[in-house]
């Protein structure tokens, strides 16, 4: 899989996947998300959703074409992980990433 890393016409974040068809949690790379919850932070701008259409939107950090389901199933995986703090039930989510997030980043 090829990864992009630009910001788009409205200046958001897009790290997307090209190519890539996206069925299960396992086809989500972890690194693309972490690293935008850490550029947002760094940001002063410390939450994210997973809906389209918004700045704050995680999926800017996951393949184009990702169902919601999948997206609130791999934030859900990653709060499970200890990775990422916020909800995993599928309301908007107040995504962060912890110190163990931006660890695992460090290491890789």
């Amino acid at each position: 899989m090829e990864e992009t890393l630009n910001t788009n016409e409205n200046g958001n974040y897009d790290n997307r996947v090209l190519a890539a068809v996206v069925r299960q949690c396992k086809d989500v790379p972890d690194k693309p998300i972490l690293e935008f919850l850490l550029q947002r932070a760094k940001d002063g701008k410390r939450w994210c959703c997973w809906y389209d259409g918004f700045e704050n939107s995680i999926g800017q950090a996951m393949p184009e074409n990702t169902p919601e389901k999948i997206r609130i199933q791999k934030m859900a995986k990653l709060i499970k992980r200890g990775l990422v703090s916020g909800c995993g039930c599928g309301c908007r989510g107040d995504y962060e990433i912890t110190q163990k997030g931006i660890d695992w980043l460090s290491l890789q």
